[in-house]
């Protein structure tokens, strides 16, 4: 899967990732709409708010379908659309 990085302070770009495995209280969701937030993203990838390294992925704020679950969700099913 792909997704929006920041790879230096005020550089964005579009990486290669490996699909993550939801843990037991996880879902895993494929995302139909994201944004990016003026603020926290913003400031990240300025490098304001975290004292990590590069590349960092963006785009907290999405909305999405549930394609997998952990072993202990109970509230959600497949193909749920959650934000």
């Amino acid at each position: 899967m792909r997704g929006l990085f920041a790879t230096a302070a005020g550089k964005l770009g579009i990486l290669q990732m490996p699909i993550p495995e939801p843990g037991p209280y996880q879902a895993l969701l494929k995302t139909e709409a994201c944004s990016i937030c003026n603020s926290t993203d913003k400031k990240l990838l300025y490098g304001q708010f975290f004292g990590g390294s590069w590349p960092l992925l963006l785009g907290h704020e999405d909305a999405g379908r549930v394609v997998k679950l952990g072993e202990g969700v109970r509230n959600y099913a497949l193909g749920d659309l959650v934000l």
